[in-house]
């Protein structure tokens, strides 16, 4: 068991550990709240290093992220070596170049794809996403070849009166649930298309009216959507934001992050150091206020 250390404000090992594979993408999403606009990707040995590190000390479970994950050039290679093994990997796309993956996806046990669509229709989905096409290219390409795969979606105050609709759609391309995210700050430090309480009320309505309610979930950061959307009890640990306290992110430059929405960066020089003494990241568990993602 993952024990809770209340007095070091953590778990004992990372719950999760997030790769920050590329800063790539080939899509220019209005949403977007990556202000690198880089062009570093993490080279095959920092992956193996670490993934081998975070098995080592015990963690279960890690998250491939970007950019977008599937422009990644090792992207093969990275996860050739995590099929079959102890670890459980999931990866969120657009669905850019999921084609080249679907072999692997078809065989594997350990690997769990995840695609980001924010509405049924292009005209409303490119209002906040871009790569329509590659995300319904992707569904298709998953139920086709039976593939287990769940949908990101990002609330947005232009998207809101077509989720039903969404969620329509994506069942019947046998998706097997739906994560609702809130809208995270811009390269510009507000916030796209942000949600107001009625679009909120919306939300919930929409789905307590939901016959596919029971695979509707709520992003894990953000207590505010879990209370309002699904009438949540939040208890004072274990829920909100998990930076640094279930969760570290490796970037590009295999340098050790609360969460890859911080740009905090640890002194350690181990992924097991990072989680257990870094100075850096227990000054910041102790002032942390809460994720970036409760922000209506």
């Amino acid at each position: 068991m993952n024990k809770y250390l209340k007095s070091e404000l953590r778990t004992k090992i990372p719950e999760y550990v997030y790769f920050i594979l590329t800063e790539k993408c080939p899509l220019n999403c209005p949403q977007c709240y990556n202000s690198s606009n880089g062009s570093k990707d993490m080279s095959f040995e920092i992956f193996i290093e670490n993934y081998n590190q975070a098995r080592d000390i015990g963690t279960k479970k890690i998250v491939l992220i970007g950019g977008e994950v599937l422009y990644y050039k090792d992207i093969i290679k990275v996860l050739e070596y995590i099929n079959g093994g102890s670890l459980y990997c999931t990866f969120a796309t657009s669905g850019y170049g999921i084609e080249k993956v679907l072999d692997l996806l078809k065989k594997t046990n350990n690997i769990y794809p995840i695609i980001s669509i924010n509405a049924s229709e292009r005209k409303i989905n490119e209002l906040t996403r871009d790569g329509y096409n590659y995300s319904i290219r992707a569904l298709e390409l998953l139920k086709k070849y039976n593939i287990p795969y769940s949908v990101n979606w990002v609330a947005h105050h232009s998207n809101v009166d077509d989720f039903s609709n969404l969620l329509k759609m994506v069942f019947e391309y046998n998706a097997e649930n739906v994560v609702i995210l809130q809208a995270k700050y811009g390269c510009n430090s507000e916030i796209f298309d942000n949600l107001t309480m009625e679009d909120v009320n919306k939300l919930r309505k929409t789905i307590l009216d939901c016959p596919y309610k029971d695979k509707i979930m709520v992003d894990r950061c953000s207590n505010f959507f879990r209370q309002e959307l699904l009438g949540q009890k939040i208890p004072t640990v274990g829920t909100g934001c998990c930076a640094g306290e279930f969760v570290i992110a490796v970037n590009v430059d295999g340098k050790y992050q609360p969460c890859q929405h911080m740009s905090i960066i640890s002194e350690s020089t181990t992924l097991k150091d990072a989680w257990q003494v870094s100075e850096i990241f227990n000054e910041f568990r102790k002032n942390k206020r809460g994720c970036i993602a409760d922000i209506v």
